[in-house]
C-alpha cells in the first residue's frame, strides 16, 4: 500500500526543486508542506520525516521574538509534534526553538478552523 503513495513524493520533490530554481517561494513552501504530509501518510521513515518537518518549520519562522510565522507554520508544527509523539521523542527541543507548545498549536488550529 505504501509504494503508490511513496511514488508521489518524487514528483513533489521535483516541484520543490523547480520552485527553488524559479524563485517561487510560496509554491516551494506549499510543496514542502504537502510532501511532508505525504511522507507521513506513505509510511516513510519517521526520523527522516521529522528532520524534514523541522527544516520546513525553520523556513517558515520569520521572527521568533515577535512570533511572526508563515500561515502554514502551525499546521506544519502540529505535524512535527505528531511525528515526535509517534517516535516517543521529547518535544522540549522543538518548543525551545520555536517557542510554541503542542497545546498552543492545537488552540491556534482550533480557532482557525472553527470560525
Amino acid at each position: 500500500w505504501k509504494e503508490p503513495l511513496q511514488a508521489t513524493i518524487e514528483g513533489l520533490q521535483s516541484a520543490i526543486n523547480t520552485g527553488l530554481v524559479e524563485g517561487d517561494n510560496t509554491a516551494t513552501l506549499v510543496n514542502q508542506v504537502t510532501m511532508c504530509r505525504q511522507m507521513i501518510i506513505a509510511g516513510c521513515n519517521l526520523s527522516e520525516t521529522r528532520d524534514r518537518l523541522l527544516r520546513v518549520c525553520w523556513d517558515m519562522m520569520y521572527d521568533k521574538s515577535e512570533q511572526i510565522f508563515s500561515p502554514y507554520f502551525h499546521p506544519t508544527l502540529g505535524d512535527l509534534y505528531f511525528v515526535m509523539y509517534l517516535t516517543g521523542e521529547s518535544t522540549d527541543e522543538v518548543y525551545s526553538i520555536f517557542g510554541v507548545s503542542p497545546e498552543e498549536v492545537e488552540n491556534e488550529l482550533f480557532e482557525r478552523y472553527s470560525a
